[in-house]
């Protein structure tokens, strides 16, 4: 518990040097609050939370003050992106109204996405990304990434930590 101010301030580092780390750490503490000793899972959702703020306090308010350019919205959303081709290619119930937003991102058929995941790397899907910069499709999508998820969090899950797995995998 001592070591909670340096876990969160490792944390936000992290997470500034890649986009996807934020995840990464954020589940790592909210398992961390799920079996840390009675008492501390205030202060443990109190780092996270601070680790949060913290991140997309940095991203969006004083990277654009200081006139730094925005990072590709494909990267941003890479594990979102890589969970939706695991999705296409494993749960196979995607709704009509699904693949069309997901298509307004893509410039690939939904059924081919499933053929693009590779859970080693994104890169087969995000070079296929054409919609992110239009705030209604990129809504829509994220709509549809939700529903999804939803239904198939198994699916999800997987994903997230096989293309992290270089992250928490020491061997």
């Amino acid at each position: 518990l001592a070591s909670l101010p340096a876990i969160g301030v490792l944390g936000v580092l992290c997470s500034l040097t890649r986009g996807n780390c934020i995840y990464v750490v954020l589940v790592g503490l909210l398992a961390y609050a799920c079996i840390a000793r009675k008492g501390t899972h205030l202060r443990v959702m109190l780092t996270a939370a601070l680790v949060a703020a913290a991140y997309f306090g940095w991203n969006n308010l004083l990277v654009p003050a200081a006139g730094v350019q925005p990072s590709d919205s494909a990267l941003v959303l890479s594990i979102p992106l890589q969970q939706t081709a695991a999705y296409a290619r494993d749960a196979g119930d995607a709704t009509s109204e699904e693949c069309a937003a997901i298509q307004g991102i893509l410039d690939v058929d939904y059924d081919q996405l499933g053929d693009l995941y590779d859970p080693a790397i994104v890169d087969p899907v995000k070079t296929h990304v054409k919609g992110l910069d239009d705030a209604s499709l990129r809504t829509a999508y994220l709509a549809s990434w939700r529903d999804q998820g939803v239904r198939h969090p198994v699916v999800y899950l997987d994903t997230l930590l096989r293309a992290n797995v270089g992250y928490w995998y020491p061997f």
